[in-house]
């Protein structure tokens, strides 16, 4: 395969500004101690990321310990170490030929990363773990989400993420879900590495955040479940904000989808299973009280009793971002704790003037987006909602057609203006639609529309009287008369 070498630009150069600004300082910005608790993460002072210093050796000098002589066969043993060098090798080659990157991270592909020991712990479990991590790859430096499956444990959910993102996810990458650079082997486990939110900053989703960002996190899980994917783990850890306002998702070792394959473990979605999940979105986000709304439907079931619903005929009064609540479900699962505070991570290798200068930018962007997004006391209306003044509906393409021919008026213009109309155009309709003809026996009939020009009319020459001579009783011999 043909290696593509797209070098990395450094935190640095993706941005062209001047960073000796003194226009970058947050001296200006809300430090109150009743702010949320997502913009206290947010204006946070700026940490760089943990470093894991040399650890500490003791001494096993000579004195203290006593060292038997050793008896080694040196030639088996370096056999033994050849063989298992080339089995490693031939496992890590299977595992990275799993996944094969495309566009930006292409030039990665079967690169082994040279990991350094800065490392953000995000989440861990039993099965695998999610940190922040710094490589070298030819002599460029990149971060990177590392989710690693250690060797030892049973890989739950592992080929399901890894199918998911050769398939459904791949269109999404970059956009409500992080491009996976590749699969990397090394002695501790499998790591899938994915690409970081954004290049400056990123944090993870709040409950207390502005309506434009859980807007922006229905936005995603909408693309996500358009792909046929159920994220199937909720969770306020797993919604990313990137430092330019874009949503991403992660993890999607329990993910289902419309597509289901039970080679690698894929379980298959239903209609009901993306309503439920919706429904958990708007619940942990508690976008416009869906915590108060999901309660009083539970125990309204509970109480045997039946909720009240608001009925609209009108297409401006439902939410653009409204779910069906049935079935009832007991909230409680889930409830996210009280003490939950989003963490904010940053790309190593920026001063302070960069980041600050990104974190302004974030909420300069924050601001312009609440001014054109609906005000809080019309939330109705979504952001693509028509006016309530302009109900009327689009023209079809029948009524272009007829508009066209001068067949339909339009309703809109004054009552002068259509008499004026009915003078100019409604006689010429009269003389080719609308005219009616008074025949010998009293019926009328429509005239027809005279051919094109140079095209003779060719019409049988019938008699009128022999025209209804199914519905007499009586029989006729229709003679046969040349036009």
């Amino acid at each position: 395969m043909e290696m593509i070498y797209r070098p990395l630009l450094p935190a640095t150069q993706y941005c062209p500004c001047n960073w000796q600004s003194d226009s970058t300082s947050l001296h200006s910005l809300p430090q109150s101690k009743h702010a949320s608790s997502f913009l206290r993460t947010l204006i946070a002072p700026y940490a760089p990321l943990w470093v894991n210093s040399t650890p500490a050796t003791t001494d096993n000098s000579s004195d203290d310990l006593e060292c038997p002589q050793a008896n080694i066969n040196y030639r088996s043993a370096f056999e033994q170490q050849k063989r298992e060098a080339a089995k490693k090798m031939d496992a890590t080659t299977l595992m990275m030929s799993l996944y094969v990157p495309k566009g930006r991270w292409q030039w990665t592909y079967q690169v082994p990363f040279e990991n350094r020991p800065e490392e953000d712990p995000v989440t861990s479990n039993r099965i695998w773990s999610l940190s922040v991590r710094t490589a070298r790859i030819y002599n460029e430096s990149i971060t990177y989400i590392c989710k690693l499956y250690p060797r030892e444990v049973q890989w739950e959910g592992f080929f399901s993420e890894v199918k998911l993102h050769k398939t459904q996810l791949r269109p999404l990458h970059g956009a409500s879900t992080p491009a996976l650079i590749g699969i990397q082997s090394n002695i501790t486990g499998i790591q899938l590495a994915y690409d970081i939110p954004h290049h400056s900053f990123w944090i993870q989703a709040s409950p207390d955040m502005p309506d434009i960002l859980k807007r922006r996190c229905l936005d995603a899980y909408h693309q996500l479940h358009a792909q046929g994917v159920l994220h199937g783990n909720v969770d306020l850890a797993n919604i990313l904000i990137g430092g330019d306002g874009r949503v991403q998702i992660i993890n999607f070792h329990k993910s289902r989808s419309t597509k289901n394959d039970p080679k690698v473990h894929l379980g298959l979605a239903t209609p009901q299973d993306f309503n439920m999940e919706m429904r958990e979105v708007h619940y942990k986000l508690n976008y416009l009280g869906a915590r108060e709304k999901e309660r009083a439907v539970w125990e309204n079931r509970r109480n045997s009793r039946q909720t009240p619903s608001r009925r609209t005929t009108r297409r401006r009064d439902k939410d653009p971002y409204a779910i069906p609540m049935e079935p009832p479900t007991d909230p409680v699962r889930w409830l996210i704790p009280d003490n939950w505070k989003p963490k904010r991570f940053i790309v190593p290798g920026q001063s302070r003037e960069q980041f600050e200068y990104h974190l302004r930018q974030f909420l300069l962007d924050l601001e312009k987006s609440k001014i054109h997004s609906p005000s809080e006391g019309d939330k109705s209306q979504g952001p693509n909602r028509r006016p309530p003044g302009d109900r009327s509906p689009p023209p079809t393409r029948c009524d272009l057609g007829k508009r066209k021919r001068g067949e339909v008026d339009s309703e809109d213009d004054d009552d002068d203006d259509d008499d004026d109309d009915d003078d100019d155009n409604s006689s010429s309709k009269r003389v080719r639609f609308l005219a009616q003809t008074n025949h010998d026996d009293g019926s009328k009939g429509k005239v027809r529309s005279p051919p094109p020009p140079g095209v003779k009319r060719q019409v049988p020459r019938i008699s009128r009287e022999y025209q209804n001579f199914g519905e007499s009783p009586k029989t006729f011999a229709i003679p046969f008369i040349s036009s």
